[in-house]
């Protein structure tokens, strides 16, 4: 994580900005609570998680389970799957420029050999798309 920030290391995981350990005292009697607070980098600024326009898939490379029903498609705020993501896009992938998808195989080849090492193998994208 390191060398993304420091070197500029194209890398499309979720950055995590510090691990805090918390004591809050909640009422007048001196006693505290711990709280575990981790600040991330926020993902979504400026975006309307509720909005009707907006599409969001957890996407994993595969088609097993992979699958939500939806009930209202018109104002869906359900996160979906690999699978919803090909129905609606109807099978279409996602069109970018040539440099945003070298950066994105840049990316994903130096997360996958970040998790490898330490023997992590579940990855999946959060794609969101505003239809707007």
């Amino acid at each position: 994580m390191c060398r993304s920030f420091n070197q500029k290391c194209p890398s499309s995981l979720s950055k995590i900005m510090g691990a805090y350990n918390l004591d809050i005292k909640l009422n007048n009697d001196n006693k505290s609570t711990p709280w575990y607070v981790i600040l991330m980098e926020n993902l979504n600024l400026g975006m309307d998680p509720n909005s009707p326009h907006l599409s969001k898939y957890d996407l994993k490379g595969s088609m097993l389970r992979r699958y939500v029903v939806v009930k209202d498609k018109k104002h869906c705020t359900t996160t979906k799957l690999d699978t919803n993501f090909l129905e609606d896009n109807n099978s279409k992938p996602i069109c970018m420029n040539y440099t945003l998808h070298r950066l994105m195989e840049i990316a994903i080849h130096n997360d996958t050999n970040f998790l490898s090492r330490y023997e992590k193998i579940d990855y999946s994208f959060l794609v969101w798309i505003d239809h707007e």
